[in-house]
């Protein structure tokens, strides 16, 4: 039987803050939420109930979590999870109850997402054992915050084994690697989704925008639809979308999504840069309908956007920006298919253009991501993002991995086949086709996520699941 010790790489790369270009519009933020998954499995071992869920995304919650999907083949497949174990006030309790000598261990838990509850907290130093159908075997042990990853893992039917001398030992059979995908082990129970979607065309002061309310109206109306678990998803369009109205609804949201739940923002508009407390003397800011560049009060800061976030029990996040190149706020590059000046040539009819708005972006999703926050961009920090037919190329790329089923029922963005759409996976099939889709016009746009690897957490819940 041959043993192989597979150790996961940690790769902690911050990648640098974009956004998506337009003809006649400046600059689009958009954000995307904070979402959470919770899983259990129970199982039973020497008389102790065992509870196992592992990932079948790369979830985390913690900075720097977790590998990227599917390994680092895509011939080959991974299998990843987060082990915890019972508090000592938890440990105290349950012993009480058998102390008649048994010696019996108490059970440990793998969670499929990094969970937040209160009678267990992260193993480190767990072992994790997979066994493959022809007897090769895979190792891997968790990490201080509880996370684990075997990559690399031929396609097939494994057996994984968690085990820790403290506590009771973790059988699951059946498992089914797949290439290019982290497998999931057990069930997933999803809390509810609460999602708010704020899209601004119209401004008081500053120029106004062509596309940001259709893609916010579009971005609801995937989100919320066949989502049996989307809760009340919520808008706020044009002159609703002020500070305090935008302060208010995402506040609330926070304070009323359960440990298991997610919360999901998105944000089309404006956005920029003014001197503020960061090493580089300039804050980044996202505009609401009142904003003004005369008045840093009127502007929302990503400082603003974590403290309204921060009180929240849900403590993953993901923010999803779609606007033009973060060396430039504005919405720089537009593609009309069909009509237009540009139609039948290879471009379409791409038209760079610059507005008023001058920032660099990349430590806006830098500091929420430390703050905790996945945040996706629609293109890297030297590319304008596109625009066809008054739709961003990144997001319409988004809908169309929720929207479209491929084999067996499934959602193409769902890439595990779970019937759970996760950050990672959404992204991941919106970089795949946003590419291909600008590549078709000679062009070139390369969405990133920060993150670069690991955490993870649900956006997406099928119904049929």
């Amino acid at each position: 039987m041959a043993k192989e010790g597979l150790h996961r790489e940690s790769v902690r790369k911050f990648i640098g803050w974009t956004s998506r270009g337009r003809t006649l519009r400046e600059q689009a933020l958009r954000a995307a939420g904070l979402i959470l998954i919770l899983g259990i499995a129970s199982l039973a071992a020497t008389g102790c109930t065992i509870t196992a869920v592992v990932p079948g995304g790369s979830p985390g919650t913690g900075p720097g979590d977790g590998p990227p999907q599917g390994g680092q083949n895509p011939q080959y497949g991974a299998i990843s999870g987060y082990v915890y174990s019972p508090t000592p006030l938890a440990r105290a309790g349950r012993s009480a109850l058998s102390q008649a000598g048994s010696g019996t261990r108490p059970s440990l838990v793998v969670h499929k997402y990094a969970a937040t509850f209160s009678e267990y907290s992260p193993l480190g130093g767990a072992s994790i054992l997979a066994t493959s159908w022809d007897g090769r075997e895979y190792t891997a042990t968790s990490r201080p915050d509880g996370y684990f990853i075997i990559q690399a893992l031929p396609p097939g039917t494994y057996e994984v084994a968690v085990s820790h001398p403290e506590f009771m030992p973790l059988r699951v059979s059946g498992v089914q690697v797949k290439a290019g995908v982290v497998t999931p082990v057990g069930e997933a129970r999803v809390g509810a989704f609460h999602y708010l979607f704020i899209g601004i065309n119209r401004y008081l002061s500053i120029p106004n925008l062509t596309g940001a309310v259709p893609d916010a109206r579009s971005m609801f109306d995937t989100f919320s639809t066949s989502n049996g678990l989307a809760g009340e998803p919520e808008t706020l369009f044009d002159d609703e979308a002020t500070k305090a109205n935008i302060r208010s609804r995402i506040t609330a949201l926070a304070s009323r999504a359960d440990p298991q739940d997610y919360i999901m923002i998105y944000f089309s508009g404006h956005g920029g840069q003014v001197p503020g407390s960061e090493p580089d003397g300039l804050d980044e800011f996202i505009a609401p309908y009142e904003a003004s560049v005369q008045d840093s009060s009127s502007l929302i800061t990503d400082d603003e956007l974590e403290q309204w976030l921060s009180g929240s029990r849900c403590r993953n996040v993901v923010l999803i920006f779609d606007s033009c190149r973060s060396g430039g706020m504005t919405k720089n590059a537009r593609l009309e298919t069909g009509t237009g000046s540009g139609a039948g040539s290879p471009t379409g009819g791409v038209a760079p253009e610059r507005g008023p708005f001058l920032p660099r972006l990349s430590t806006f999703a830098r500091d929420l991501t430390i703050a905790g926050f996945i945040v996706m961009m629609a293109s890297n920090d030297n590319q304008d993002s596109l625009e066809v037919n008054s739709s961003g190329l990144f997001t319409s790329s988004l809908i169309e991995g929720v929207n479209t089923f491929v084999g067996n029922g499934r959602r193409a963005a769902d890439a595990n086949g779970d019937g759970i759409i996760t950050a990672r996976e959404a992204f991941e099939y919106a970089r795949r086709r946003t590419q291909e889709r600008a590549r078709s016009y000679g062009l070139q746009q390369d969405p990133q996520i920060w993150p670069a690897t690991g955490r993870d957490a649900a956006v997406f819940a099928d119904t049929g699941h």
